[in-house]
């Protein structure tokens, strides 16, 4: 019997094979980062931090090749395809994606910055690719397999998650503050204003909880109640965030220690589009459950065990 099973280089199965292998070298690379410091301090060779420049690093070099094959990847031919067809296709959206992509920084932050330009840009290069994807598969037929849709919502949940990662990782403000009552603070256009502190009684501790409003520019935004807590039982106080949760933002303040005259160290983040991360999560594992879910596959997957039956049967 010969086998048909061949394919060029260029091909859509070869775009498959590198997107496996992309996606085992990041989880590889968590894994040592994770497991490396643990394996130094038990051999008792000293002791190393891995701490965010390693994952930046990593995440960077990673995500490169992984969007440019997430773009090109659907628009592949199988068994083999040709560069100047696909760069005739897809020419227009490369284009357009690194243009958008390097302006927006520019345009709400008045300066050009190429990290966050190129991730914003290859964000939009794979959603726009995978859109156009689409529209052309339900201009064909209006039936879509639900392995199809499972990448369509995958790919997208990669585009939702690099924009989260980009922007959070580039505008993301962090202060270490010492705050009175009736003090504020500005941080990236929001205004903190602390109140002061009041005693909480709760189930099973008793908390100093410090009243903080939250404004933008003439409107309140909202409150923040953070809390230094001690359990019943317990010496040592605990610390409870206060999140002000928002599709496009996310504002938290710790309460630190406390300082004379009614003052409080506390630590406040702004965290932009952090929530996209866990969106473009969700959108990943959905696509996930209905690309396994397909019917094709649990078909294969049943003329596979029917053959094995009988094979074993025949050897009987």
């Amino acid at each position: 019997m010969v086998s048909t099973g061949r394919f060029e280089w260029f091909s859509r199965e070869t775009a498959l094979l590198l997107n496996n292998i992309i996606f085992v070298t990041a989880a590889a690379a968590v894994f040592v980062g994770t497991m490396y410091p643990l394996v130094v301090d038990a051999l008792g060779v000293g002791k190393i931090s891995v701490g965010r420049p390693y994952f930046d690093a990593m995440f960077s070099l990673i995500a490169i090749p992984l969007l440019l094959l997430l773009a090109i990847g659907p628009e592949i031919r199988w068994k083999g395809d040709q560069w100047p067809r696909l760069a005739k296709r897809l020419s227009g959206f490369f284009i357009v994606s690194l243009v958008v992509g390097l302006l927006l920084p520019f345009i709400f932050e008045r300066q050009l910055n190429l990290a966050t330009g190129l991730g914003l840009a290859g964000a939009l290069l794979v959603a726009l690719t995978t859109l156009r994807d689409l529209v052309a598969r339900l201009a064909r037929s209006h039936r879509v397999p639900s392995a199809y849709l499972g990448m369509v919502l995958a790919h997208l949940g990669v585009s939702f998650f690099v924009v989260g990662v980009t922007i959070t990782s580039s505008y993301s403000e962090e202060k270490d503050l010492r705050m009175e009552p009736g003090a504020s603070y500005n941080i990236s256009g929001y205004e903190f204003r602390f109140k002061g502190t009041q005693k909480i009684q709760g189930p099973n501790y008793v908390a100093d909880e410090a009243i903080i409003e939250v404004w933008k520019g003439n409107e309140k935004s909202g409150d923040l109640r953070p809390q230094k807590r001690v359990y019943s039982g317990k010496s040592n106080p605990m610390t409870e965030a206060s999140i002000d949760k928002g599709l496009f933002r996310d504002l938290y303040a710790a309460l630190g220690e406390p300082l004379n005259n009614g003052a409080w160290s506390m630590r406040v983040y702004y965290k932009p589009m952090i929530r996209w991360i866990w969106l473009g999560c969700i959108f990943m594992t959905i696509g996930g459950v209905l690309a396994v879910s397909d019917r094709r596959y649990r078909q294969t997957l049943k003329q596979k065990m029917g053959f094995n039956s009988e094979l074993q049967a025949s050897r009987a």
